[in-house]
């Protein structure tokens, strides 16, 4: 029990840590708790319809009408000129006009971003390697944010998600965290909105393993993972 205890500690710790080492206290604050962020007002709009929660649905939609223009100008529909521009260069590729229009139209510049969000809110890298060996240069603090033989349990507790008593709950949480983050220009650090989720679903997968060799590799392996963080 003590051994299980020190592993979920261990394998929940990295992300807060990380976050208050690499940025000022007001903002880890902020981070943890972003009660007044503009740009996760969408996330409790998303939770709560998706939890048919139609009271606080409302209320959270109306927070969000009211936080609108502070949350559009950081959202990937904000004009865009370079990339404007971009979409029509790479028309002129094309052997005609309506091929162009179909193929590359400036909808594909809001496509392009929010897939490209998508995939990297979904990448384990992001997660467990710090998005190594394809680190985001420019608004990215490529935080380690699980240990990583963290990766294993988590997958574990996916596969094994239906037995967790509170599956829905953190499907809901997943779905509605990575919808409202993938719309933003940059959704480092205030992807901190799946640490939950994400904690409850390593923990789910820590209880069904029972290997006390795989756990003591984990421990020796994160403690020394984590002090690479700390020092």
């Amino acid at each position: 029990m003590q051994l299980k205890r020190l592993v979920i500690f261990l394998g929940i710790i990295f992300w807060p840590v990380s976050l208050f080492i690499n940025n000022t206290s007001p903002n880890f604050i902020n981070y943890i708790l972003p009660i007044f962020e503009p740009k996760v007002a969408l996330f409790p709009l998303i939770f709560f319809a998706l939890r048919k929660n139609i009271k606080l649905s409302l209320i959270f939609l109306f927070i969000s009408l009211i936080n609108f223009n502070r949350f559009w100008g950081q959202t990937i529909f904000k004009p865009d000129y370079e990339a404007q521009q971009s979409v029509i260069r790479q028309t002129l590729l094309y052997p005609n006009t309506f091929t162009a229009r179909l193929f590359h139209n400036k909808a594909r510049i809001y496509i392009d971003k929010f897939n490209n969000n998508i995939f990297a809110l979904t990448d384990p890298n992001n997660y467990f390697f710090k998005f190594h060996p394809n680190e985001i240069i420019i608004d990215n603090q490529n935080l380690k944010k699980f240990p990583s033989f963290a990766l294993f349990v988590v997958i574990y507790g996916l596969f094994t998600l239906q037995r967790a008593k509170h599956k829905n709950l953190i499907l809901s949480w997943l779905f509605g965290a990575i919808l409202s983050l993938s719309v933003l220009t940059s959704f480092d650090r205030n992807d901190f909105i799946l640490w939950p989720p994400l904690c409850l679903i390593f923990v789910h997968g820590a209880n069904q393993i029972k290997n006390k060799l795989f756990w003591t590799i984990f421990i020796i392996f994160s403690i020394f993972e984590l002090w690479q963080i700390i020092i």
